[in-house]
């Protein structure tokens, strides 16, 4: 599993239950920081931390970690030596930047009082399934021009 997919995979689990950040840090006993540096794929994910984290969302630890199964079509045809870089993969890249500023731009009107915390819910849970139709869009399109 590659520090995007856990992190792709820890942002939808949360999006799904409802939680804050910090809320999903407190139920899985872990930091904050932690919590928020494993979703953008910017820390390493020790077993450890998996399992509370995967306690606290209430799903085995192996869902965390388990790659996702390649289309077969895919699979077959891949042959050792250097990945080139697809559609999907910089379009992910360049809507997780823009989810990412929405969910700060949503955490502070929260904590301020300015929106309900329903509100913050529905939104992020909506930003998060664009974002995967979106990916996986331009990821069918990458591959039906390539």
């Amino acid at each position: 599993m590659t520090q995007a997919s856990l992190a792709r995979r820890l942002r939808v689990l949360r999006a799904e239950r409802g939680l804050t950040q910090a809320r999903a840090a407190q139920l899985a006993g872990v930091a904050a920081e932690t919590l928020s540096d494993l979703e953008r794929g910017k820390r390493r994910a020790y077993t450890p931390t998996l399992a509370k984290i995967a306690r606290g969302y209430g799903v085995p630890a192996e869902e965390l970690v388990e790659e996702e199964p390649a289309p077969l079509g895919e699979a077959a045809s891949r042959e050792p030596g250097p990945t080139k870089v697809r559609l999907g993969d910089v379009l992910s890249e360049q809507l997780l930047a823009e989810v990412e500023a929405e969910h700060d731009r949503l955490s502070a009107a929260l904590e301020a009082g300015e929106i309900s915390a329903a509100f913050y819910t529905r939104r992020m849970a909506d930003l998060y399934g664009s974002m995967i139709a979106m990916s996986d869009s331009a990821e069918r399109t990458s591959r039906e021009a390539g």
